[in-house]
């Protein structure tokens, strides 16, 4: 089958992605990734087939700690305005090059935000459609939203419910203008009813798959069944690939250091963050390694303790380091933990909080400092804390021995099967299974679309 996976963003938001491409491609299935031109470089050697969306998603990142930031202070509907306008521009020209590129598919799986344009398509062109998260996107009441400030983990069932589904509806609606003028505008569908796209999609039961351990969040036994949790889905580095011999040398040199690296999160003042991250570390004592990535951690006097590198393979990087400091993305906590680190997690925004606390309560990070209350006194405290505990480093060395004996993306790409062999099959009503390719499909199109509440 020829298989389209639609992701935007940040490279933790589409690596694993490009990772299940990789493994559906294993299995015997055509992969077109829909995303950014920047991740040729990831998919090329997968040979999977990459799609451009238009724009520039590493200015987009950029912008936006330092546009939230000064739009929260000034009004809290200002980011609320804010991702209105963003979405008004982009949502109607991705929705259009969405569906040209998946005409030719058999199926979509829509992930993260880019479900409103993977539905849409699926809806358009009469194809199934399933959706897939790095963070949990189903509520429950088992735990809090990953979206909520941290320290409300102890809230009553009811209560998560409802915040879960209210934070949620607050997406929606920051968005339910220019979705719906780009399904009109674009694919000349109706618009989504005010609740947006989740009655129905749940109602007819399409399969959410969430690409994280079951080890580090289970499954909460009040989702439907058909929203599961797989494990994480890891993209290693290529087998051609060779460290810097500088940086072989430096890691020789001395005791494991300490690694740092922020991802994709912009702070809103790098350079201080820079030099504030830096005495905390000497102050500690600690060797350690800074990975700038697209993080704009300013490369200043770093003397003969601390080298500084560009992005390096986290695969081959965290074995050979004593801990981690970083801001909790989804995809740095997977590869924190799959190598059996302690963490040092400084959230910014969103699900970051929430991974962080998660970590602290497994017992493998130190609490997590919110960016705002960071300094240099706190830093040293929480390196030193997670490099001297024995325990941490036993309890991280355990869980990753868990995490390493999943396979989540054999166990995604057996799901997506047989989600897709269900849905060929499935006819309408007073219609025969295993007709033309439209009906065997009809019914997995009804996934994405139909029905106003």
């Amino acid at each position: 089958m020829k298989i389209a996976i639609i992701a935007i963003g940040s490279r933790g938001d589409v690596q694993p992605f490009v990772a299940l491409g990789g493994g559906l491609r294993r299995a015997g299935h055509a992969v077109r990734l829909l995303t950014h031109e920047l991740y040729r470089a990831l998919t090329d050697p997968l040979g999977l087939e990459l799609r451009p969306l238009s724009g520039d998603i590493r200015a987009m990142v950029a912008r936006a700690p330092q546009q939230a930031h000064s739009l929260i202070r000034r009004s809290p509907l200002g980011l609320y305005r804010e991702n209105r306008r963003n979405a008004y521009a982009m949502a109607a020209l991705w929705m259009r090059e969405c569906v040209d590129a998946c005409r030719d598919a058999d199926a979509i799986v829509a992930t993260g935000a880019s479900l409103y344009l993977g539905v849409p398509a699926a809806e358009s062109l009469g194809l199934p459609v399933l959706l897939a998260f790095t963070q949990p996107g189903t509520p429950t009441r088992a735990f809090p939203s990953p979206f909520l400030m941290p320290g409300l983990w102890h809230m009553p069932g009811s209560i998560n419910l409802l915040l879960h589904r209210a934070l949620r509806q607050l997406s929606w609606q920051s968005f339910r203008a220019p979705v719906n003028a780009a399904r009109r505008e674009a694919l000349g569908l109706p618009p989504w009813p005010l609740r947006g796209p989740w009655p129905q999609l749940q109602r007819r039961r399409v399969m959410v798959l969430h690409a994280y351990s079951p080890h580090v969040l289970p499954r909460p036994k009040d989702w439907p069944p058909e929203h599961d949790v797989v494990g994480y889905w890891f993209l290693d580095r290529p087998s051609a690939w060779q460290p810097p011999r500088v940086l072989e040398d430096f890691l020789a040199a001395g005791p494991p250091p300490v690694c740092i690296g922020f991802g994709s999160t912009v702070p809103p003042d790098p350079h201080r963050m820079t030099e504030l991250i830096l005495a905390a570390v000497r102050r500690t004592e600690h060797r350690a390694v800074l990975v700038a990535g697209w993080g704009g951690l300013q490369q200043t006097q770093l003397g003969d303790r601390i080298m500084s590198v560009g992005e390096v393979p986290f695969d081959w990087l965290l074995p050979r380091v004593i801990a981690m400091l970083h801001h909790g993305g989804g995809g740095t906590v997977s590869a924190a933990l799959r190598s059996g680190i302690p963490s040092v997690v400084v959230p910014f925004q969103s699900d970051q909080r929430f991974w962080g606390q998660r970590l602290c309560q497994l017992g493998v990070a130190a609490p997590p400092i919110p960016y705002r209350r960071l300094t240099v006194d706190r830093l040293a405290a929480a390196i030193g804390a997670v490099t001297n505990d024995p325990g941490m480093a036993q309890r991280a060395a355990y869980l990753a021995t868990a995490i390493r004996s999943e396979d989540g993306i054999a166990t995604a790409v057996t799901r997506i099967e047989q989600f897709l062999a269900a849905a060929r099959t499935a006819p309408l009503p007073g219609q025969a299974a295993g007709t033309a390719r439209t009906g065997q499909l009809a019914a997995a199109a009804r996934y994405g679309s139909g029905g106003g509440e």
